[in-house]
């Protein structure tokens, strides 16, 4: 990733996730360790316009993605969370962050769109994989581990 994207990127999730969802973020320095709470989630977007294709991803601890999915609802405590909360707060982060890093790079006259965010959960090896990528951004949120990665096709 370029130089002045990989600012553009962090510079994105880091206004995103603290306008958003309340959580602060810190770039590391590099790989971080799967989380120890569960198994990981990890949502992605597509992206296209006549220009360029390419796909936002984004994989989190389990207790970040609770804690992003109560500060968005109010809510206090975990147990009170919808069953399906943590992955939907993943996947509206990864949507607010993919526009809002399009419209970064590119300006607001090409016309992108978007799938539907999806999201699932990953195993610790595949963490692991995604984090030793030359191309993903290893960050902490609130001291827990994340990983997101932009991937452009120019034509």
């Amino acid at each position: 990733m370029e130089i002045a994207n990989k600012h553009a990127f962090l510079e994105v999730l880091s206004e995103i996730l603290e306008q958003f969802a309340f959580v602060f973020v810190e770039e590391e320095p590099g790989p971080v360790d799967p989380p120890g709470d569960g198994s990981p989630l990890l949502a992605e977007i597509d992206f296209s316009s006549t220009s360029r294709s390419g796909r936002l991803v984004m994989a989190a601890s389990p207790s970040l993605c609770a804690e992003v999915a109560e500060n968005v609802l109010g809510e206090d405590d975990q147990g009170h969370l919808p069953e399906d909360a943590r992955r939907n707060a993943l996947q509206e982060v990864v949507n607010i962050a993919c526009g809002n890093l399009l419209a970064r790079l590119y300006g607001t006259e090409e016309m992108f769109e978007l799938s539907v965010p999806t999201c699932q959960e990953i195993s610790a090896e595949e963490w692991r994989e995604m984090g030793e990528s030359e191309d993903v951004i290893s960050l902490s949120a609130e001291e827990e581990p994340l990983l997101a990665r932009l991937e452009v096709e120019e034509g």
